[in-house]
């Protein structure tokens, strides 16, 4: 399923398992490189990308609109 972006976030936001696993499916990737450009310990890198997701769970109900969805994301993974 190659649902956007946008609908992804909604049915995370309501709790739908398969939506959150898509979410980091599709974004886990480039995440994980940019925070290997940020990062100077290699080592890290995986552990702060788990991280931004987690903090991405435990934030999206608060992510006004579903569309700022990815600046919102990297903004995240780079505070």
């Amino acid at each position: 399923m190659n649902a956007p972006p946008v609908d992804l976030v909604r049915r995370a936001r309501a709790g739908d398992a398969s939506a959150q696993t898509e979410l980091v499916a599709r974004y886990s990737r480039r995440i994980t490189g940019y925070l290997r450009s940020l990062c100077r310990r290699e080592e890290a890198v995986d552990d702060l990308t788990q991280l931004t997701f987690i903090k991405m769970f435990r934030r999206l109900r608060w992510l006004r609109d579903p569309a700022v969805f990815e600046p919102w994301l990297f903004r995240i993974a780079r505070n």
